[in-house]
């Protein structure tokens, strides 16, 4: 079935048409500050997409995925927040993400059961033990090496 001109570049030529509207309206849209911005606003769902890329191109699917960033997020501040070193607990947020994976892909294959079902439960399995765990507050009190490395300004 062959594409027609729209269907292949529908979204290039929207998102091109939304930029420009969007640049007559304000004139700081292009600006340097504001592109960095949105960088620096997408970078954890442009993290999240390359992996969820590997998980749909071979047909499956990871709902979890959002609440097990919140879950080793939450896990990660919690621990800064207790006087641990940042090189710790980005060590134990990593393990831990690494480890609900694993109980995702287990119980997939092991268990036959689809991935939709069960990372729907684990979906909600991750965001009731970040529930749990900050008590529904936020975590403050972060050190400052954790908040430099928050800041985006590596290597400045």
């Amino acid at each position: 079935m062959k594409k027609t001109f729209f269907q292949k570049y529908g979204i290039l030529i929207i998102f091109l048409l939304l930029c420009l509207v969007l640049s007559f309206l304000s004139p700081v849209f292009l600006s340097i500050p504001n592109l960095i911005n949105v960088v620096r606003q997408i970078s954890i769902n442009g993290i999240l997409a390359i992996g969820m890329t590997l998980v749909i191109l071979t047909g499956g699917i990871d709902l979890s995925v959002g609440s097990q960033v919140a879950l080793t997020g939450a896990i990660v501040a919690g621990l800064q927040a207790h006087g641990q070193g940042a090189f710790l607990a980005v060590i134990v947020g990593l393990l831990l993400g690494a480890f609900l994976g694993c109980i995702n892909g287990l119980i997939i294959t092991k268990g036959g059961l689809p991935p939709f079902i069960v990372t729907l439960g684990m979906l909600t399995a991750a965001r009731g033990l970040t529930l749990i765990y900050t008590g529904g507050r936020p975590i403050y009190d972060l050190s400052k090496a954790f908040n430099f490395i928050g800041a985006g300004y590596l290597g400045s």
